[in-house]
């Protein structure tokens, strides 16, 4: 499902478009967020930027664990647009 980048306090979060819902999420290892201007920033281990407050992500892959949390696909992350 289509999810948006937000942020919560400190911490990044992924909210559901369909219902607003905070989803839980895993990142990959070496997915790194941090705020430019105020905005939060994700980028990937080689620096490209995947994501920005605001934006929203669409298919998005991985799968989920045994406590419902998503589990994201390094390999499924497209760069974000502008």
């Amino acid at each position: 499902m289509p999810v948006r980048v937000a942020t919560s306090g400190d911490e990044l979060i992924l909210v559901a478009v369909a219902t607003g819902e905070t989803l839980p999420v895993f990142w990959p290892a070496g997915i790194a967020a941090w705020r430019v201007n105020g905005r939060a920033v994700v980028v990937n281990p080689w620096g490209t930027v995947i994501g920005r407050e605001g934006l929203v992500l669409d298919g998005l892959g991985g799968g989920e664990d045994l406590n419902e949390a998503f589990h994201i696909c390094p390999y499924d992350i497209a760069p974000a647009g502008p």
